[in-house]
């Protein structure tokens, strides 16, 4: 039907369906930017490290956590995959803890979850094996 042809009644109606759709997007827009706001927030604060990898494994981000244990800024780590031999990855005896063995890429590959994993990494910036618990 054209506008023409409504009542007047009904353009009204549909300006007020247009203004309540206006004012829930507001709202949902409003919820979503707290929710946001919220896991920034937590990301960026909490102690554990969290580093986030895209589905060919590049590092794409990781949190302040993440940079204090690895001794390793997020810009050196972008990019990097788990296969990078940079990180002198051990096993808890001591052995290579292989790049295509690691957590990260095991759940990538599988699409499966890896828990409760020891690693060793090399810190450069304190020149020491950390050893973080991954779960991937």
């Amino acid at each position: 039907m054209k506008d023409q042809e409504k009542t007047k009644d009904q353009l009204i109606s549909e300006l007020e369906d247009l203004r309540q759709e206006k004012h829930d997007r507001n709202q949902a827009e409003e919820s979503l930017r707290k929710s946001e706001e919220k896991y920034r927030i937590l990301f960026e604060t909490m102690e554990q490290g969290v580093v986030y990898q895209n589905a060919s494994g590049e590092i794409t981000s990781a949190n302040p956590a993440a940079e204090r244990i690895l001794g390793l800024t997020l810009d050196q780590m972008q990019g990097r995959t788990s296969i990078d031999p940079r990180w002198r990855a051990v096993h808890e005896d001591g052995t290579t803890f292989p790049g295509e063995e690691h957590p990260s890429m095991i759940a990538l590959k599988t699409g499966g979850v890896v828990n409760d994993v020891i690693m060793g990494v090399f810190n450069p910036e304190t020149e020491v094996y950390r050893w973080i618990l991954i779960n991937a």
